[in-house]
């Protein structure tokens, strides 16, 4: 076998001059100064604000296997006890090779304190540096030493990767402030890498021209006479020198109808695209595959689609007892996945790519999602259903780019049925969930059916209509004293949460679930359709409301009282980032109140009916008396379910205007 070596690579532009910025600060230099810049202007409250964050990464030819080799510096100012995290440092390796490991080196870290106007370093040892190996991976952890209020820290350490051709994806943005950020990248002219930003903030990109030289080396090939001596040589290149630097990063503070940070976060991700050692395209070789290339190699991966094709009597045997006696697919098709549903635990990881052999998982009941709905594939193909997986990525895990075919992009998979009537989605590792229906984490966007073709399948929150219908019959008495029924027909996803937390915590948490006041008595709890996933659940109680004292002269009676909003969940005065429901959604309210002898309505609200500007969302609220009743009419629409951070005056003033008026009173005076 004959074996090509590139040696070494020789770059004229070093990894510290790259771009146009350089790092503002040096290794081991802190003065007095540095301690009293706080508090800074980006947060005046920070707990922790991180001065400095670089990046660099290289490609080196000395093995032969072109690894890459990555350097970091950070620096952070300690401000609070609640920022001590960031002195907390991970570092992920891989051990998959077993000619090689990838390995940290030249580690160094420093605590600095100012004590009687002197700085005092601190430095890490090397025993406070933990390992924890796997079977393919390790972690390697360490935590800064002496940290205080009020301390600076310092930390510098390269990696060798034989595990990887990208580089990670590097995050400008975090926890904490971020005050000056970069990543570099020297890129030879023989690899071509997809760029993928995030984020919502600008992105200060600068390239520079150099060149590359490489020594190589051919192993003898003494199996043939051709190649019989070692072979020596040298290649150049062209080199372009990437720098990607932001500045003034707020903190990533998760916001109230966010998906996930990393849909947010700024960052730069990159994935090796193409090799071309050649003289021309005609030596290109695509590293990104198509999406049916994917499917195919997905297919064939003994931890994913290739368990698909093992012995599975097993599970024939459960198949054919299941589906006796069912005349139709979906009779079938609904009789395994309810069984496989209810056998099967789930664990809390979500991995794409399987733990768990599925026999082991299947004999143990439990395993990941993915490991559930495979089994779940498996089965109905057992009773000859037509049945594959779909990969998807979760809300929490973060939006995929569709025109780049990464399996490492997604972390979860449903299970789709082609029945008469048409296709299903189906997922068995989530309790209670109807057939047919999908949990609220698997709408997120682009997914794609493993068939041999892999087609693109849209996931949208807009595709979800959530609809929940309110009534309420209630009898107001001259002492005051209000009593009556309320009926909450749930929308679905509030349904599947109610099933979940089954009876006794429906009743523990009655005012929450019906958004009655806290002052209201509720009794006669009754929940209708929660044994059947498929049936709608209608939630009915009884209540009563004492007044503050009795035989008032004046009654003012709120006509809102059943699952209203009593507050605005959007309170800051901006939004960095979109606010997403999760589906659209439909809310009706109906109330009957009849009013005591003896007494008039002096006053009643005034009907309104408003929308947003681009009519995405709107609320009518209509009051009238009619006879001894006041009757009252109020909806809440939303056409869409994901509102740009522009949108968020209007949609804050928008739930502002629907709490007061859903707060205003009916008058009542006593003649």
């Amino acid at each position: 076998m004959r074996r090509f070596h590139l040696l070494s690579l020789f770059l004229l532009t070093s990894l510290s001059t790259l771009g146009q910025e350089k790092n503002p600060y040096t290794f081991g230099k802190v003065s007095p100064e540095d301690f009293h810049k706080a508090p800074y202007a980006i947060d005046s409250g920070a707990a922790a604000v991180i001065l400095a964050d670089a990046g660099a990464a290289e490609f080196d030819g000395r093995t032969g296997d072109m690894e890459l080799l990555t350097h970091r510096y950070l620096r952070a100012h300690i401000l609070k006890k609640a920022g001590y995290a960031a002195a907390e440092f991970e570092v992920y390796l891989n051990d998959e090779r077993t000619d090689r490991s990838d390995v940290l080196q030249h580690l160094r870290g420093s605590t600095y304190n100012l004590e009687n106007g002197a700085v005092v370093e601190t430095k890490l040892d090397p025993a406070q540096v933990y390992v924890t190996k796997n079977k393919e991976d390790h972690l390697v952890r360490f935590t800064m030493p002496n940290v205080k209020e009020g301390s600076i820290i310092e930390v510098s350490y390269d990696c060798q990767y034989y595990s990887m051709n990208s580089p990670a994806p590097w995050y400008f943005q975090g926890q904490y402030p971020v005050l000056w950020s970069q990543f570099t990248m020297q890129v030879p002219s023989f690899y071509a890498f997809a760029v993928l930003p995030r984020g919502y903030y600008q992105l200060n990109v600068t390239k520079k021209e150099s060149q590359g030289s490489w020594r190589w080396h051919q192993d003898a090939d003494l199996s043939t006479s051709y190649a019989a001596q070692e072979e020596n040589g040298s290649v150049s290149a062209h080199v372009t020198n990437y720098s990607y630097t932001m500045h003034n990063l707020p903190a990533l503070n998760v916001e109230s109808y966010s998906s996930s940070w990393y849909n947010f976060a700024s960052g730069v991700e990159f994935q090796l695209a193409a090799v071309n050692f050649g003289p021309d395209e005609s030596n290109k070789h695509e590293i990104i595959p198509t999406w049916p290339k994917l499917q195919e190699e997905l297919m064939k991966r003994s931890d994913y689609g290739a368990r698909l094709l093992e012995d599975n009597f097993y599970l024939k045997e459960v198949a054919e007892k299941l589906t006796a006696g069912k005349q139709t697919d979906r009779e079938k098709a609904a009789a395994i996945f309810y069984w496989m549903q209810h056998t099967m635990g789930r664990k809390p990881e979500n991995y794409l790519l399987g733990q768990t052999p599925l026999k082991k998982a299947f004999q143990e009941r439990k395993g990941t999602s993915t490991e559930i709905n495979l089994l779940l594939v498996e089965m109905l193909r057992a009773a000859n259903l037509d049945a594959w997986p779909i990969i998807l990525s979760t809300r929490d895990h973060g939006f995929t780019y569709p025109d780049y075919p990464l399996y490492h992009q997604y972390n979860y998979t449903i299970a789709w049925i082609n029945l008469q009537e048409g296709p299903s989605m189906l997922d068995a590792s989530e309790p209670a969930l109807a057939f047919g229906q999908l949990p609220l984490r698997c709408y997120n966007g682009h997914a794609r059916l493993m068939t041999p073709d892999a087609p693109a399948i849209m996931l949208s929150p807009d595709s979800l209509h959530e609809t929940e219908v309110t009534y309420v019959h209630a009898e107001l008495d001259e002492e005051g004293n209000l009593s009556g029924s309320a009926s909450i027909m749930a929308g679905y996803h509030h349904a599947l949460r109610l099933r979940q937390q089954g009876m006794s915590s429906i009743k523990e948490n009655i005012h929450a679930v019906t958004g009655l006041p806290k002052e209201v008595a509720v009794s006669n709890i009754v929940v209708d359709g929660k044994d059947d996933p498929e049936a709608p659940l209608t939630l009915k109680a009884d209540f009563k409301l004492a007044p503050e004292e009795s035989k008032p002269d004046l009654i003012y009676l709120t006509p809102v009282l059943a699952g209203g909003e009593s507050k605005n969940p959007f309170t800051q005065n901006e939004r960095l980032y979109p606010v997403e429901f999760g589906y659209t959604q439909r809310a009706n309210y109906t109330a009957s109140i009849t009013l005591p002898d003896h007494y008039k309505v002096e006053s009643l609200p005034k009907p309104a009916n408003v929308m947003l500007p681009d009519s995405s969302a709107s609320f009518r609220y209509v009051i009238q008396q009619e006879g001894n009743a006041v009757q009252l009419r109020v909806s809440m629409v939303f056409k869409k379910s994901f509102f740009k951070p522009d949108e968020y005056d209007a949609l804050r003033g928008f739930f502002d205007f629907i709490v007061k008026k859903e707060a205003e009173t009916v008058v009542l005076k006593k003649q």
